[in-house]
C-alpha cells in the first residue's frame, strides 16, 4: 500500500533556476498521462539539479518501481531518507520495493520504522501484518490488523485478512466475525463470501456454505476464485474436470509475484524427485525435453542437464517471465498445456510435468495428448496429488482440504493411473511410486505420486 505520487513544485527546493522549473511541469504533465518511462529521465536531470530535493527522489523512486526496476527504486528512496530521515512515506514505499526482491528481513524493519514515525497511519501496518503472514508468522500479524481498523474502522481489506489469518490459527468463530465485518464493509467484495463459505463448511453448515459460493459466483461470473468447484463439492453441480482458465491464471499470477520468496522455500520437493527419476532412467543421454507446465522453470534447471533441447509451455504469462531469465529453455509458449501437446507431434523423447497434472481431474485427455506428443518409447514423467483415504483407489476428487482446493487441486489414486494407463495400446507403466510432493505454510506434508509412463512403439 503506498500513497499517492508527491507532485513536485517549482517551491520544493532552492537552486535550478528555470530549467528545473520547466522540468517540473513537465514531470507533472507527464505523470499525469501515466506516462511513467518518458518521466524517469526528467526526474533523473531534476535530482541533478536539485540533489537536495527529498521529494524528487521519492517520485523517482515511485516512477522505478512501478515498472518493476525495484533496485533502483531502493537507491531513490534511499537518497529521499537521507534527505528526510523521518519520512515514513519512503520507508514505507522502500519496504514494498525490498518485499517484491525477496528481501523480507530488510523489508519489515522499513515497514516497523514507517509505523513507529506516523503511527496513525494505517499503510504500513497493513504491509506489515501482510509480510508477517507470508513469513508463517500469522500470531504477529493479527494484533497489526487489529491496529489498522482502529485506525481504519471501514477497512474491508484489513478485516478481510484478518479473517483469513485467524481461520489460519483455528479461531474460527473470530474468523466469521471478521469476514462479516468485511462483507458489511464491502458487500461485493467476491473472495469475503467465498471465504466465509468454507469457514461455514468447515463448521458443517453446508446449507450457508452453498449460499457464499453461491454469492461469490454471481459476482465473480468467470470464477476467477474457483467457487464452482468449492460448491460442486458441496453438491452444488457437477464437479469440473479443470478449473476455469481465469481461477489457474489468478493463482499464478499471485504465485508469480511472489516468486523471489516461493522459489526459496525448502519445502516443494516434488521437482527434486522428478530431476532424480529421470536421471534413474535415462542415464547421461541428452534428450528432447516438454517441460509441460514449466512455471518460473524450477524443475527445468534441475532437468537441463539431460535436454538437448529443452522446451516449455505454461498458462501464466507471469510464471513464463521468470522462467525467460533463467536462459534454460529454447523455446517458451504461453498456451494450454493439451493444445501444445497435440501440436507437436512426436517431437520429444521425455514430457516432464511437475505440478502441473494436480489441476486436471480425468487424466484421459492429457494422457493421449502426450502420447501425441512423445516418439515411440519416450517417456512421460509427471507428479500428482493423493491422500491416504485414495491412494489405492480408482478414482480421482477435488482436493478436500480447502488451501488446495481453491488452488484448483485435484487428488488421484494409484489405481486410477494405472488403469487409465492400461486401457489403451499406448504405455507401459515404469514407475508410480508415492512421494511427499510438497509441505504447506505450517509443515505439514502433502502426499503426492510420481509416475512414469513409456510410450509403447506405433
Amino acid at each position: 500500500m503506498n500513497r499517492k505520487q508527491r507532485r513536485a513544485t517549482a517551491k520544493t527546493s532552492a537552486g535550478g533556476g528555470n530549467e528545473a522549473d520547466m522540468l517540473i511541469a513537465r514531470a507533472n504533465a507527464l505523470q499525469g498521462r501515466g506516462e511513467i518511462r518518458q518521466v524517469i529521465p526528467v526526474y533523473r536531470k531534476l535530482v541533478a539539479l536539485r540533489p537536495r530535493d527529498s521529494g524528487l527522489h521519492f517520485n523517482l523512486g515511485l516512477a522505478l518501481r512501478s515498472l518493476g526496476r525495484n533496485t533502483e527504486a531502493i537507491a531513490a528512496y534511499d537518497q529521499a531518507i537521507a534527505l528526510r530521515p523521518d519520512d515514513p512515506e519512503a520507508r514505507n514505499n522502500r519496504g514494498n520495493a525490498l518485499r517484491d526482491l525477496g528481501r523480507t528481513a530488510e523489508a519489515l524493519v522499513a515497514y516497523r520504522q514507517a509505523a513507529v514515525l506516523e503511527p496513525r497511519w494505517p499503510a504500513p501496518l497493513h504491509n506489515l501484518a501482510d509480510m508477517l503472514v507470508e513469513l508463517g508468522r500469522p500470531g504477529e500479524a493479527v494484533p497489526a490488523y487489529r491496529r489498522v481498523l482502529a485506525l481504519q474502522p471501514g477497512a474491508a481489506e484489513a478485516a478481510y485478512r484478518l479473517g483469513l489469518v485467524l481461520r489460519r490459527m483455528d479461531r474460527a468463530g473470530q474468523a466469521v466475525s471478521a469476514l462479516k465485518a468485511a462483507l458489511v464493509a464491502q458487500p461485493d467484495l467476491a473472495d469475503g463470501h467465498r471465504m466465509l463459505g468454507v469457514l461455514y463448511a468447515e463448521r458443517r453448515q453446508p446449507d450457508l456454505a452453498r449460499a457464499r459460493y453461491a454469492a461469490c459466483l454471481s459476482l465473480d461470473p468467470e470464477d476467477r476464485l474457483g467457487a464452482r468447484l468449492l460448491l460442486a463439492a458441496l453438491g452444488g453441480g457437477i464437479l469440473p474436470e479443470q478449473p476455469s482458465t481465469a481461477h489457474l491464471s489468478r493463482v499464478y499470477k499471485d504465485r508469480a509475484g511472489r516468486e523471489a520468496v516461493v522459489s526459496r522455500l525448502p519445502t516443494y520437493y516434488a521437482p527434486a524427485i522428478v530431476a532424480d527419476r529421470l536421471a534413474r532412467l535415462v542415464g547421461e543421454r541428452k534428450l528432447d525435453i516438454l517441460d509441460a507446465g514449466c512455471g518460473s522453470g524450477l524443475a527445468g534447471g534441475l532437468v537441463a542437464r539431460h535436454a538437448r533441447r529443452l522446451d516449455g509451455v505454461d498458462l501464466s504469462p507471469e510464471m513464463l517471465d521468470h522462467a525467460r531469465t533463467k536462459g534454460l529453455y529454447e523455446n517458451l509458449w504461453c498456451k494450454d498445456l493439451v493444445a501444445c501437446l497435440e501440436d507437436h507431434r512426436q517431437a520429444y523423447d521425455v514430457v516432464l510435468s511437475v505440478g502441473t497434472l494436480i489441476h486436471f481431474g480425468d487424466l484421459r485427455r492429457v494422457f493421449a495428448a502426450a502420447a501425441t506428443a512423445l516418439r515411440d518409447e519416450g517417456l512421460f514423467l509427471f507428479t500428482l496429488f493423493t491422500d491416504e483415504a485414495i491412494l489405492d483407489c480408482d478414482q480421482f476428487r477435488l482436493a478436500p482440504s480447502f488451501d488446495y482446493a481453491s488452488g484448483g487441486c485435484y487428488e488421484h489414486g494409484r489405481a486410477y493411473v494405472a488403469r487409465l494407463a492400461s486401457s489403451g495400446v499406448d504405455w507401459t507403466v515404469e514407475m508410480l511410486d508415492r512421494i511427499e510432493h510438497e509441505a504447506d505454510h505450517a509443515g505439514r506434508g502433502k502426499a503426492g505420486l510420481v509416475v512414469a509412463l513409456r510410450r509403447t512403439a506405433r
